[in-house]
């Protein structure tokens, strides 16, 4: 009688909580009487944060690189491109300039001869550009009060491009001038496209 009686209260006391489910993420959004709504799967990531946190407002207000690392990350990255650039067409240089009867040791050591020489060349013109880029830049955008906008980085490139070609002259100055301002403004609307889808799934 007493095992009876003590398992009819415990179900009654057992009927006063809502009736439980293991948790599934996976499961449709779907409403439970006497439960909490599960969230959708496909809801689940744009719950999650993708934006830097920072501890001090004035962090938040300035999001943009340094001088240095401006500086280092144009450099780095056109030595870079310019390096695997100039890499690819010299060994494409070098496979063209194969010979009947050469030795597969000739061809390769043509191949490779070739391939570091261009790809040098390349690396080193396109850093000096984004060295001179980085330098401009930072500049601009002290001398405009921190505005880092469209028209500083059209202004860097125009100013970059006038420079690297001073000294052939004003005409091939001024033409490299305007190629410089064009690829910046390109690069800019490039990134402005890009950069925003990439950050819906990828945190930056």
């Amino acid at each position: 009688m007493e095992n009876s009686s003590s398992s009819s209260s415990s179900n009654q006391n057992n009927s006063n909580y809502p009736p439980r489910r293991p948790y599934n993420p996976y499961n449709p959004y779907e409403v439970v009487p006497n439960l909490p709504p599960y969230l959708p799967s496909e809801n689940l990531y744009s719950t999650i944060s993708t934006q830097p946190e920072y501890l001090f407002h004035e962090e938040a207000a300035v999001q943009r690189r340094t001088w240095g690392e401006n500086i280092q990350y144009y450099t780095g990255s056109l030595y870079l491109t310019g390096a695997i650039l100039g890499g690819a067409k010299g060994t494409m240089e070098g496979i063209m300039a194969a010979e009947r009867g050469d030795t597969t040791k000739i061809k390769v050591n043509r191949i490779l001869n070739a391939g570091g020489h261009v790809g040098r060349k390349y690396g080193n013109s396109l850093g000096v550009l984004g060295f001179l880029f980085g330098v401009l830049e930072t500049g601009i955008i002290y001398a405009r009060d921190g505005k880092d906008d469209l028209s500083s980085s059209v202004l860097a490139g125009l100013s970059t491009g006038a420079f690297y070609k001073a000294a052939s002259g004003p005409r091939s100055a001024a033409l490299a001038g305007a190629i410089g301002g064009l690829a910046a403004a390109g690069a800019v609307a490039v990134k402005q496209a890009v950069v925003p889808a990439i950050k819906r799934y990828v945190p930056i």
